[in-house]
């Protein structure tokens, strides 16, 4: 913010003054018109002095002088940016903040036309690339600045939620059930989704019967870039009814056992037999 000029001795010029002397100022600074940025600028010195050989023999006019001779270039300014982490969304685009080494006080605004990541995919530390930096205010003019950086920021996994239908079945005596899987994916992503089971609570016939789902299970190209639920429940009927049970076996009546006696035409034993 100064407008503090410097001077050399090249810088004046002295009139009336014979080609045998060898005259000088001595005075090496001044001030500019204004501490903005031109050429051509008005730099004007006061309390000239004159030096040289023979100084005696001169005096000077006037110990100001003025003249078209500044030049204040632009300060090169740099330009970051600081990344912002976000959660996955499909798409390359980023935000990030910027900041610069702008002079104390200096009045500037600044902002870009694009930041992205060079992958959509879920990671750590990604490169971000910062394009169409630009610069306002008061004081833009007087600097020059880089019109592209990079910085990084990660992509953190989006949550996915898993839900589950559950089909209605005949009444087969387990629990076991079928479901239908759905989700709320970001649309054109690729993965498949899968269970390990899924279980009435009951094998008894019902209305409404709770299903839990387990083992939930993602895979495919964008798998990598969400986090899930891997329960979920459900409800569903078994239909029809619980056949009676089969009736218990009868025991059949023992075969009857018939004894016959016949009389032995020789008598009885033991009887007396006539000699």
């Amino acid at each position: 913010h100064t407008t503090l000029a410097t001077l050399a001795g090249g810088n004046y010029s002295l009139s009336t003054v014979f080609a045998r002397d060898a005259l000088g100022i001595s005075n090496t600074s001044g001030t500019y018109d204004t501490r903005h940025v031109g050429t051509g600028k008005t730099v004007t010195v006061t309390g000239l002095v004159l030096t040289g050989t023979p100084v005696a023999n001169y005096v000077l006019s006037s110990t100001t002088a003025a003249g078209t001779v500044g030049e204040i270039t632009p300060r090169a300014l740099t330009i970051g940016a600081v990344g912002i982490d976000r959660i996955y969304n499909g798409l390359l685009g980023a935000t990030v903040t910027l900041n610069d080494d702008r002079i104390g006080g200096d009045v500037l605004t600044t902002g870009y036309t694009a930041a992205n990541f060079a992958t959509k995919d879920v990671g750590v530390g990604k490169t971000v690339t910062v394009t169409g930096l630009t610069l306002g205010g008061a004081d833009a003019g007087n600097y020059s600045f880089n019109v592209g950086t990079t910085t990084t920021a990660d992509i953190t996994p989006r949550a996915l939620t898993i839900g589950a239908v559950g089909i209605d079945k005949a009444f087969d005596g387990t629990t076991n059930a079928s479901v239908i899987l759905s989700d709320d994916r970001l649309a054109g992503d690729m993965f498949t989704t899968g269970f390990s089971s899924a279980n009435f609570a009951t094998s008894l016939p019902g209305t409404g019967i709770t299903i839990t789902v387990n083992g939930l299970n993602l895979s495919g190209l964008d798998a990598g870039n969400y986090s899930f639920n891997t329960t979920a429940t459900t409800m569903a009927d078994i239909t029809g009814s619980v056949p009676p049970p089969a009736p218990a076996p009868t025991a059949s009546p023992l075969p009857s056992t018939v004894v016959k006696v016949t009389q032995d035409p020789s008598g009885p034993v033991g009887a007396p037999t006539d000699d």
